[in-house]
């Protein structure tokens, strides 16, 4: 997975926000992450750090995720091979 490209594509469809407003289910700034509240400026750097953390997690997240799909598809596998 680019990461590059990926935090460059979630920078360009969310947009910069300085200051935090309203995002249908929560407040949000800096390129589309949850803000601790409303009126709450970032800055760029700081907004764009937070939004690779995020990618980061996300991205940890699935490939655990995948890792645990695939050990249980491979048991599965084993056992129907036992049958």
């Amino acid at each position: 997975m680019n990461k590059v490209k990926l935090l460059e594509q979630l920078k360009q469809d969310e947009g910069f926000v300085p200051v935090s407003k309203w995002d249908n289910k929560q407040y949000s700034y800096g390129y589309g992450c949850k803000a601790p509240g409303p009126n709450i400026s970032i800055s760029k750097k700081d907004a764009e750090d937070l939004l690779k953390a995020h990618v980061e997690k996300a991205c940890s997240d699935f490939e655990n995720i995948f890792l645990v799909i695939s050990r249980n598809l491979m048991m599965f596998g084993q056992m129907l091979l036992s049958i």
